[in-house]
């Protein structure tokens, strides 16, 4: 019963306060990174086998993650404000 809470419970707390900490757009980031990190520690504690097709999925994550951190800011079409706006 307690393997439930930290299967959702925490992490969905933790990711909570994430975005109340540093904003929506870093925590996305981050958390995008998630799958890469959950197939390194496959990888380095239970010895499964990295193929080539893992290797095409972290550049395809990478590639993600730069491509998002990257983006440059578009104003809104309505008001030429800066994203965040109500309009």
């Amino acid at each position: 019963m307690v393997y439930r809470y930290f299967g959702t419970l925490i992490p969905f707390y933790a990711y909570l306060t994430a975005v109340k900490l540093i904003g929506g757009q870093k925590t996305s980031l981050l958390a995008s990174a998630e799958p890469l990190s959950a197939a390194l520690l496959a990888v380095l504690w239970l010895n499964t086998p990295f193929a080539f097709t893992d290797w095409m999925g972290t550049a395809c994550i990478i590639l993600t993650i730069v491509l998002l951190g990257t983006s440059k800011k578009k104003k809104c079409i309505l008001c030429r404000q800066l994203p965040g706006c109500i309009s």
